[in-house]
């Protein structure tokens, strides 16, 4: 479930304006793409917690700027405790979009159980998909079973290990 955020469009933009935002708790956004006109956006920095709180990738912006966007970069203070700034991406949850995926792998697969031996050989995979949804599941995998990554229609160009 995506993220909604409040935001606020801003006419000042730099470092100084940047800072009394921070000072006022919010945080400086930029959103572009798809064709459109960038927009410099603030969002309450509760909400910008929150978001990182619950891992969102994709946010609902609502407020000034009615849309869909996709979490491209959140940058931190030097200490990595505060947000400085977010970077988002305009998406269209119809368009597939070409992601960087960590490959993280959740619970025992069977053949694990029964002497087998799991390998995990990427931890990053470059995928083309549609929002939402998942690449594959580990609940089969019995003794001799092998995933490929190249098995899945996501995957556009060759696979980063």
């Amino acid at each position: 479930m995506a993220e909604v955020l409040n935001v606020e469009s801003r006419d000042q933009i730099g470092t100084t304006a940047s800072r009394r935002l921070r000072s006022s708790g919010r945080v400086p956004a930029v959103l572009y793409g798809h064709g459109q006109e960038t927009a410099h956006l603030s969002v309450a920095e509760r909400d910008v917690k929150a978001m990182l709180r619950h891992h969102s990738k994709t946010v609902t912006l609502a407020g000034d700027v009615q849309d869909t966007a996709l979490v491209r970069e959140v940058q931190f203070d030097p200490l990595g405790i505060d947000v400085i700034h977010l970077d988002l991406l305009r998406v269209n949850l119809k368009e597939s979009v070409e992601v960087t995926v960590p490959v993280k792998l959740h619970g025992d697969p069977p053949g694990l159980r029964e002497g087998g031996m799991l390998r995990e050989v990427l931890t990053i995979i470059v995928a083309q998909s549609l929002f939402g949804g998942q690449l594959g599941s580990m609940q089969t995998l019995g003794l001799a079973i092998c995933i490929l990554a190249s098995a899945w229609s996501a995957f556009r160009y060759p696979v980063h290990s």
